[in-house]
């Protein structure tokens, strides 16, 4: 079952704009953000290890400028999730070699691999609207952000 993306991130957890130009930076200033958005600045290292031994399968940098980066975590923990907009682009090795702009983190426990895949599923379905991407990429708010996400959402 698809998961609803506003149902799991709020203007809270958008980052706009993202200062990072590299994969490491991106992945470091998202996992920061995310750990202290949880009240957990613990589990970085938990989040950081995860999100590199998915990114060594195959870049999660999908191409379209949009990056995945995700992760199943021992600890348990709600599935949580931020999103970085990086206006000027950031070089992620992604598929398609170009720069990312819109960089969804999202986090799991390992116990809750169907809420992942069902988010995941609702990413691919929200990031293939050139318009969606194209809007996002423009928003310089995070209520814009969230507002982007869930006019695209209220149409499904």
């Amino acid at each position: 079952m698809a998961e609803r993306i506003t149902d799991l991130i709020t203007e809270n957890d958008v980052l706009v704009p993202l200062q990072s130009t590299t994969k490491e930076e991106v992945l470091a200033e998202l996992t920061a953000f995310l750990a202290k958005r949880l009240g957990r600045e613990d589990l970085v290292e938990s989040i950081v290890a995860g999100v590199w031994e998915r990114e060594r399968e195959i870049s999660t940098g999908i191409g379209r400028g949009i990056a995945i980066p995700h992760a199943e975590i021992d600890e348990e923990i709600p599935p949580s999730a931020v999103l970085g907009i990086s206006p000027g682009g950031a070089e992620f090795e992604a598929l398609d070699s170009q720069p990312v702009h819109i960089v969804f983190l999202l986090i799991c426990s390992k116990s809750n691999q169907e809420v992942r895949l069902g988010v995941l599923s609702s990413l691919s379905h929200l990031f293939g609207e050139r318009a969606v991407r194209q809007a996002l990429r423009k928003a310089t708010t995070p209520s814009e952000v969230i507002q982007i996400i869930e006019e695209s959402e209220g149409k499904d």
